[in-house]
C-alpha cells in the first residue's frame, strides 16, 4: 500500500509538469523538459536490474527525443519519456517487493522447520523423562503455543505482502494500459504529422519549380549573378535537397556562357538565430552548391565557396517574405558583363 502511495505521489507531479511544459515552455531555445527528464533519468537509472527492459525503453525514447527536429514530435516524446520513467519506477518497486516477499517466505520456511525440530525434541524428551512428564508436557505446550503464534504471524505477514504485491501488479497493469493508450494516440498524431509533412514537401517542390522557371541572371558591379533561393535547401539545413540538386540546369547553363571566368558561390542567411549558427549554415549551403556543380562537370578550380551569414541582407528581416529572400546562395561570375 505504501508503494502504491509513493508511485502516485511521484507520477501525478510529473504529469502536471509535463502539461505545463507542453503548454508554456516548448518555445524556448533550451529544451528544459529534456534537461529535466534527462537529469531525473540519470538519477533513477543507476541500478537497472529491477526493470532492464523498461530502462532500455526509456533510453530509446530519450535518444529519439534528442534527435527529433519538430516541436510536435519533441512534445510527444517528452510526454512518452515521462510516462515511461514512471513505468520504470513502478517496475523497480515491483521487483523490490517481490524480492522482499521471497525473503519473508524463506523466513517462514525456517520457522516451520524450527517448529518441527522443537516438536521432535519435545517428543524425545518425553520418552526419556517419563517421571518429569507433567513438566515436559507443560514446556511442550508452551513451545507449541509460541510456534503457533510465530507461524500465524508469518502467515499474516505473507498474506499482507501478497495483497501488497497484487495491488502493485494492478497499478502496473493500469499504468501499462494507460501508456499503451497514450502511445496509440501519439502514433495517430505522428501519422497525421507525416501526412502534413508530405503535403508540405509537395508545396516545396512546387515552389522550387516556380523559382527555377523564373531564374534570371543579373548584372552587378562584380559581374553576372544568379540567385538560388531558400527552396533549393531543406528547412534549416545546409545541404541541397534532392529536388534542388535535380534543378541545377539553369546554373550550369549560366556558368557555361563564361567558361574561363572565376566563380564565387556565396551563402547568406536571414537575421534570426545566433550569428555563429547563421554563418555556419550559409557556408554549408555555399559548399553544398559548389560540390554539386563539380559533380555535374564544372571545373573545381573556377569555384570558391564563401559564407556571409546574416551580414549582407538584400531586404528587411522583419517579415517572412523578406527573410526568405535573404536566405539565398548567389553564384557570381567575376568580371562577366
Amino acid at each position: 500500500m505504501m508503494r502504491s502511495q509513493t508511485f502516485c505521489t511521484l507520477f501525478i507531479p510529473w504529469a502536471i509538469c509535463l502539461t505545463l511544459a507542453l503548454g508554456g515552455c516548448a518555445t524556448t531555445k533550451r529544451d528544459l523538459d529534456f534537461e529535466r527528464l534527462s537529469g531525473q533519468w540519470l538519477e533513477l537509472s543507476g541500478d537497472r536490474t529491477g526493470a532492464p527492459e523498461l530502462a532500455r525503453d526509456v533510453d530509446q525514447s530519450l535518444t529519439q527525443w534528442k534527435l527529433a527536429q519538430s516541436k510536435d514530435e519533441r512534445e510527444q516524446l517528452a510526454f512518452l519519456v515521462e510516462r515511461k520513467i514512471a513505468v520504470f519506477q513502478a517496475g523497480v518497486a515491483l521487483a523490490n517487493d517481490q524480492a522482499r516477499l521471497g525473503v519473508l517466505l524463506l523466513e517462514k520456511r525456517d520457522l516451520e522447520l524450527a517448529a518441527a525440530r522443537y516438536q521432535a525434541e519435545a517428543a524425545q524428551l518425553e520418552a526419556e523423562q517419563l517421571r518429569f512428564q507433567n513438566i515436559v508436557q507443560a514446556e511442550a505446550a508452551e513451545r507449541a503455543l509460541a510456534d503457533a503464534r510465530a507461524t500465524a504471524q508469518a502467515q499474516t505477514d505473507a498474506a499482507e505482502l501478497e495483497r501488497a504485491r497484487q495491488e502493485q501488479l494492478t497499478i502496473l497493469a493500469q499504468t501499462q494500459a494507460s501508456a499503451a493508450r497514450e502511445l496509440a494516440a501519439a502514433q495517430a498524431r505522428e501519422t497525421e504529422l507525416a501526412k502534413a509533412e508530405a503535403l508540405l514537401r509537395g508545396d516545396q517542390v512546387e515552389a522550387l519549380e516556380r523559382q527555377v522557371a523564373g531564374l534570371r541572371a543579373q548584372t552587378t558591379a562584380r559581374g553576372k549573378s544568379l540567385i538560388l533561393g531558400d527552396v533549393f535547401f531543406a528547412s534549416n539545413q545546409g545541404a541541397l535537397s534532392n529536388a534542388g540538386k535535380a534543378n541545377l540546369a539553369p546554373a550550369l547553363k549560366f556558368l557555361a556562357r563564361y567558361p574561363k571566368l572565376p566563380v564565387s558561390i556565396e551563402g547568406h542567411s536571414d537575421g534570426r538565430g545566433a550569428a555563429a549558427g547563421n554563418l555556419k549554415i550559409s557556408q554549408n549551403r555555399a559548399d553544398s552548391v559548389r560540390t554539386a556543380l563539380i559533380k555535374l562537370g564544372v571545373e573545381s578550380a573556377r569555384l570558391k565557396a564563401l559564407g556571409f551569414g546574416e551580414t549582407q541582407p538584400i531586404t528587411s528581416n522583419d517579415t517572412d517574405a523578406g527573410r526568405a529572400k535573404n536566405r539565398r546562395v548567389e553564384i557570381i561570375i567575376e568580371g562577366a558583363k
